[in-house]
């Protein structure tokens, strides 16, 4: 029964080119320097959510996992290339939905294991997307990876009726992923 909730691995290059192999439900990462012809050993990591995405922040060669599922907002941080590990409870302003919560009288956010409930919406970031570091342009340095916003919805996806519109969103960070905003969508 092990593999029964197994949404991994969820991989990511560091800048240095480090591969990183991180298998959340049992806590454990392993690392690559010679592109994936030998592995160390399994190091233990705080990630471990089946909602995994890493973000390999371009700037400062950071690695980050952010995670908006189970309660308190927090990103996972390596500093190190993947040896070690930080966890942080971070700010996700919300701004962005204000204008959605006109439109369909959804107020409050719940986090997983909460009813479906009106008036409430989820939202996370999707698993197993890699976030992105962007290149060009106005906001050359934003942190940024794919999110879902679910008005009305039950806790999981597949358990949702049709009329259960799932948004998809992004959620991205300008100061090296100590805060958090939502897009529009």
């Amino acid at each position: 029964d092990e593999g029964k909730h197994v949404r991994e691995p969820y991989l990511a290059i560091a800048v240095d080119g480090t591969l990183l192999a991180v298998r959340n439900n049992k806590k454990h990462l392993r690392r690559s320097v010679d592109g994936g012809q030998t592995w160390e050993g399994i190091i233990e990591v705080p990630i471990t959510h089946s909602d995994s995405n890493m973000i390999v922040d371009e700037n400062t060669g950071d690695i980050l996992s952010v995670r908006m599922w189970d309660g308190a907002d927090r990103v996972f941080r390596s500093t190190d290339h993947g040896k070690t590990w930080t966890e942080k409870e971070i700010t996700l302003n919300l701004d962005a939905l204000a204008k959605r919560f006109e439109k369909t009288g959804v107020k409050k956010r719940v986090t997983k294991g909460a009813g479906n409930t009106r008036g409430t919406y989820f939202l996370h970031a999707n698993a197993s997307e890699s976030g992105v570091t962007l290149r060009h342009g106005k906001n050359k340095g934003r942190l940024l990876v794919s999110a879902t916003f679910r008005p009305h919805a039950k806790a999981h996806p597949s358990d949702r009726d049709p009329a259960n519109t799932i948004f998809s969103c992004a959620i991205f960070s300008d100061d090296g992923g100590s805060t958090w905003q939502v897009s529009e969508f």
